[in-house]
């Protein structure tokens, strides 16, 4: 991940149909060992944050991506990212419920008095 991060920057997406051409070297040469001729890769985010990249490839021929492609990509990408970002905050509530039902048994309000 730390070659596409530094290659991709902040970019929307990447997209290349000449890898030997548009990547560092040691970026174009795995790509190309694992028979890829073009590519189209998103970052997966949470909260402005890129916790990993999603890649579609063309392993029959460099694809020039069309702009309806790139468009329904990203947005399958999004998708991806939401659920992430869903089972986090399930995960936090999670944890939340259970710690105040913890603190609920360990001081029921039936023992507390008030004025």
């Amino acid at each position: 991940m730390d070659i596409v991060g530094n290659w991709a920057g902040e970019s929307e997406y990447m997209i290349s149909w000449n890898l030997a051409a548009d990547l560092p070297s040691d970026f174009a040469e795995l790509m190309i060992d694992q028979g890829m001729k073009s590519f189209l890769i998103f970052p997966l985010k949470i909260s402005n944050l890129v916790f990993a990249h999603i890649g579609f490839d063309n392993c029959d021929h460099q694809r020039i991506w069309t702009k309806p492609e790139i468009d329904l990509l990203k947005t399958i990408s999004n998708l991806i990212s939401f659920s992430f970002k869903r089972e986090q905050i399930k995960g936090i509530t999670s944890k939340m419920k259970r710690s105040t039902r913890s603190c609920g048994t360990l001081y029921p309000l039936a023992h507390l008095k008030f004025p």
